[in-house]
C-alpha cells in the first residue's frame, strides 16, 4: 500500500486532481469553509476596484465579511459605468483562476503565491477598512510570507495549486449560487441586481448572464490545463 501511495503522489495528475477534489470538499466545509472561499472573495472585489479606476470613479472601501461574501463602496460613477463595474467581479474571478493554472503549469509557482499575497497587501494598505476584512487579510498575508521564508518548491508548487483550485471552484460556484439567489425575490441577487435595477431587465437574466460568463471561462481554463480534459474547441 505505501509503495502503491508513493507512486501515485509521484503522479501530476494525480496529485492535479486529489488537490482539487479535497479543495473542493474543504471549501464546503461549514465554518472553515467559509474564510477560505474569502480568497476568492478578495479577488472578485478586486475585480470591482480596477474597474472603478479604470473608470475614474472613487473607491470608498472594500468590507470582507465572514459569511465569505464582500462589499465594494464606490462613488462618483454614472449608471452605465456602475454597470461595468458591478459586471467585472465574477469574470475577473474566473480570470485570475485561469492565470493561476497558467501560472502553475508554465512553473511560475511561487510567483502566483507571491502576487497573491501582493494583492492582499495592496488591498490592505488601501481599501479594506472592516475588522475582521483587515485580521483576515493580515493572517493570509502572514501564513505565505511564512512559507516564502521557509522555501521549498514542492510546498510552493502544491501551496499554488490549492489557490488556483480554490479560485476555480467559488468563482463558478459563487456564479451559481447567485443565479438560484435571483429567483429568491427582487435586490436579493447582489450585482446582478444592481444592474438589473439600472438597466431595466430582470435579474434572472442578468444572473444568467454572468453564470455563462463565468462557466465559459471555467470551460476554457479545464481544457487547457486539466490533464486529460476532452478537447471539444467549444471555444
Amino acid at each position: 500500500m505505501e509503495v502503491i501511495i508513493r507512486h501515485l503522489w509521484q503522479n501530476p495528475d494525480f496529485v492535479f486532481y486529489f488537490i482539487l477534489c479535497i479543495t473542493l470538499i474543504v471549501i464546503h466545509l461549514p465554518i472553515i469553509g467559509r474564510y477560505i472561499r474569502i480568497i476568492e472573495t478578495m479577488i472578485h472585489e478586486l475585480g470591482h476596484v480596477l474597474t472603478a479606476i479604470f473608470f475614474g470613479c472613487k473607491i470608498n472601501k472594500i468590507n470582507l465579511l465572514s459569511n465569505s461574501s464582500g462589499e465594494t463602496h464606490i462613488q462618483g460613477g454614472s449608471s452605465w459605468k456602475t454597470v461595468f463595474i458591478a459586471l467585472a467581479g465574477y469574470p475577473f474571478a474566473s480570470a485570475v483562476a485561469y492565470a493561476g493554472f497558467w501560472l502553475l503549469k508554465n512553473n511560475f509557482s511561487y510567483l502566483f503565491v507571491i502576487i497573491l499575497c501582493t494583492v492582499a497587501l495592496f488591498c490592505l494598505i488601501l481599501y479594506i477598512r472592516n475588522g475582521f476584512g483587515i485580521l483576515w487579510t493580515l493572517l493570509l498575508i502572514a501564513a505565505n510570507v511564512t512559507l516564502l521564508y521557509f522555501y521549498k518548491s514542492t510546498i510552493f508548487h502544491i501551496l499554488g495549486s490549492i489557490y488556483a483550485s480554490i479560485l476555480f471552484i467559488s468563482a463558478i460556484s459563487s456564479a451559481f449560487t447567485l443565479f438560484f439567489l435571483s429567483f429568491k425575490g427582487k435586490g436579493n441577487a447582489g450585482d446582478a441586481s444592481v444592474i438589473a435595477k439600472i438597466i431595466h431587465i430582470p435579474q434572472q437574466i442578468i444572473a444568467f448572464l454572468i453564470l455563462i460568463i463565468s462557466a465559459l471561462i471555467a470551460w476554457k481554463t479545464m481544457e487547457d490545463f486539466f490533464p486529460h480534459f476532452p478537447q471539444f474547441n467549444f471555444l
